[in-house]
C-alpha cells in the first residue's frame, strides 16, 4: 500500500478516536453536572429545612416565655381569689387573661407540631401540660408547687431547645 492510503486510514482512525474521546468527555461532564446539580438541590433543601427549624425554635422561645408570664399572672389571680374566698378559688380568670392564655396556647400548639426533633417535641408537650396543670390547681399551695415545677422544667427545656437551635446553625 502506498503512503496516501496509510495517510487516509490514519486520518479516519484519528477522527474516530478524537470524536469518541469528545463524546465520552461530554457524557462524563453531563453526568457530573447532573450529580452536582442534584447535590446542590439537596443542600438547598436541607438549608431551607434548617432555616425553617431555626425560625420555629426562635419563635417558640419567645412564645413560651410569654406563655410562662401569662401562667404566672393566672397564678397571681388565683392566689387573690383563694385569699378572698377563704381558700376556695373562683373558676374564672379575667376575660383578658383567659383570652391571652388561649391565644398563647394555640400558638404554642402550632409551633410544637413544626418541631422536627421528636424528643424536643415530646418534652415541649410535657412542659405545656405542666403549664396547664397550674391553671387547674385546687389550692394555693398546689398552685405554687405546680408553678415551681413548671419554672424548673421551663429552664431545663430552654436549655435543650438552645442545644437543638445551635445545632441548626
Amino acid at each position: 500500500m502506498d503512503s496516501a492510503i496509510w495517510g487516509f486510514i490514519g486520518t479516519i482512525v484519528g477522527a474516530i478516536v478524537g470524536a469518541s474521546a469528545s463524546i465520552l468527555t461530554t457524557i462524563i461532564n453531563g453526568r457530573k453536572s447532573a450529580q452536582l446539580q442534584k447535590e446542590r438541590d439537596n443542600f438547598e433543601r436541607l438549608e431551607r429545612s434548617r432555616e425553617f427549624q431555626r425560625n420555629t425554635l426562635l419563635e417558640l422561645q419567645d412564645s413560651l416565655s410569654q406563655n410562662l408570664r401569662l401562667i404566672g399572672r393566672a397564678h397571681l389571680e388565683d392566689v387573690a381569689s383563694y385569699r378572698q374566698n377563704d381558700g376556695v378559688r373562683s373558676n374564672l380568670l379575667s376575660a383578658e387573661l383567659n383570652q391571652d392564655i388561649m391565644l398563647s396556647n394555640r400558638k404554642n400548639a402550632i409551633l410544637t407540631e413544626r418541631i422536627s426533633d421528636d424528643e424536643l417535641r415530646n418534652n415541649l408537650k410535657k412542659l405545656r401540660q405542666d403549664m396547664t396543670d397550674v391553671l387547674f390547681a385546687k389550692s394555693e399551695n398546689e398552685s405554687r408547687n405546680k408553678l415551681q415545677i413548671v419554672s424548673t422544667n421551663f429552664e431545663k427545656f430552654m436549655g435543650k431547645l438552645g442545644v437543638v437551635l445551635r445545632n441548626n446553625y
